[in-house]
């Protein structure tokens, strides 16, 4: 019994040193650490994987996010993480798949819809605009999907779109300054300058500047 009380108190004492190197950026160090601890609990390989992204070695951060996924399948945050890290890495086609896995399982989840429409976006695939409109079905508030839509249809001369769907998404965030910038540039290209105006003034008022989309 005493053994494992100092085996706990060991590994504890480990964990709480390596978090605490992570927190100051010394990620190769906590990796050390963390890689001392002889265990194969979700605990060491979730740290594993965060510090191994955090220091750059995306390999290695892949292999924990890997096996802790094997471990317990229903982490969906360690699912969405994981795969963030594949689209970073330029394994577009692993994170399609695995984020499609995900739409599969959780089909009323708009976000696993919009992590797949990023992906199709980075592949030129048209089907990423159809994935943008389906999240914003199932969720008709979601910031990046109305602003990657409402740029579009700006970018087409949409415009009576693009004011819609800016406008939609300024319903649910007022101060989303990507869609009042959209918004702004919508009035100003069909000449609406006493709309178009006051959202420029605004944006300057939040420190934004004011690079317009090319139209």
């Amino acid at each position: 019994m005493l053994i494992l009380v100092a085996k706990a108190e060991a590994q504890t004492s480990a964990l709480a040193i390596s978090d605490s190197l992570y927190a100051v950026g010394e990620y190769e160090e906590a990796i050390e650490v963390m890689e001392g601890i002889s265990d194969n609990s979700e605990r060491i390989h979730q740290s594993l994987a965060k510090y191994n992204w955090a220091a750059g070695n995306s390999a290695r951060a892949s292999e924990h996010y890997e096996k802790l996924l094997e471990l317990n399948p229903k982490r969906l945050l360690t699912a969405i993480d994981y795969g963030k890290l594949l689209v970073k890495t330029g394994k577009l086609s692993k994170a399609d798949s695995l984020f499609s896995s995900l739409t599969n399982k959780y089909p009323e989840n708009a976000n696993f819809y919009y992590q797949r429409a990023l992906i199709k976006e980075k592949q030129q695939d048209s089907l990423a605009w159809a994935l943008y409109m389906h999240t914003i079905a199932l969720d008709k508030t979601h910031q990046g999907a109305l602003y990657k839509i409402a740029r579009e249809e700006l970018k087409n001369r949409r415009y009576t779109m693009a004011e819609v769907f800016s406008k939609q998404g300024l319903e649910a965030n007022p101060d989303n300054v990507s869609l009042l910038s959209i918004l702004a540039q919508t009035y100003f290209s069909i000449k609406e300058y006493r709309k178009s105006i006051p959202l420029f003034e605004i944006l300057l008022d939040l420190g934004q500047e004011l690079p317009l989309i090319p139209i």
